[in-house]
């Protein structure tokens, strides 16, 4: 039984905080709502990993929503690539799919979309590769990159993670992963 207390009194007050970008994943429905509601006009990202009434209800609150190919598939009831974009799109202005060695599959508020090749690396973990790519990928929509910069920059930070075996251990420090605004598009 997953048991969680009322944690209302650990969030911070909207005065306390200038975030520049919110991440959220859904486990914490309550609080993320809050975040948006308190901090609305702050662009913030979903990362929508698994398919749940409470993750569908937030990415319909976010402005940029980045899926994992497990809750596109799902969203969509289909396997192609173009459903999972479409169907994400009718729910957030900025949209992305993940799909590990396939790469990033993405549309921005424009209707422009592309992909982005998965990091030609030697994959040795992919242990929090996931939440390493969402956490770079905020960073980079926080320093007001665009959707396109910031999910190639979080690809090559996520790429570095999974030359080596952890969770945490794998998070790469500043110094291993390219300066944010050397990033190329291709």
């Amino acid at each position: 039984v997953n048991y969680k207390t009322d944690r209302s009194a650990l969030l911070p007050k909207p005065n306390e905080i200038d975030p520049h970008c919110l991440l959220l994943d859904g486990h914490e429905f309550e609080a993320s709502i809050a975040a948006i509601t308190n901090y609305g006009a702050v662009p913030s990202l979903l990362d929508a990993g698994s398919l749940r009434e409470e993750t569908k209800e937030l990415a319909t609150q976010v402005t940029h929503l980045v899926a994992s190919s497990t809750f596109a598939k799902g969203l969509a009831e289909s396997e192609n690539v173009s459903d999972w974009i479409k169907r994400l799109a009718e729910l957030a202005p900025f949209v992305a799919v993940t799909a590990g060695a396939q790469g990033v599959y993405w549309q921005s508020k424009d209707g422009t979309q592309g992909s982005i090749k998965a990091a030609s690396v030697e994959v040795v973990d992919t242990t929090a590769a996931g939440d390493i790519f969402h956490g770079a990928c905020a960073l980079a929509i926080a320093k007001w990159k665009s959707f396109q910069t910031s999910l190639a920059w979080a690809n090559e930070v996520a790429g570095v993670s999974v030359t080596r075996k952890g969770g945490r251990a794998s998070s790469p420090a500043l110094s291993e992963v390219p300066i944010l605004d050397s990033v190329h598009l291709t």
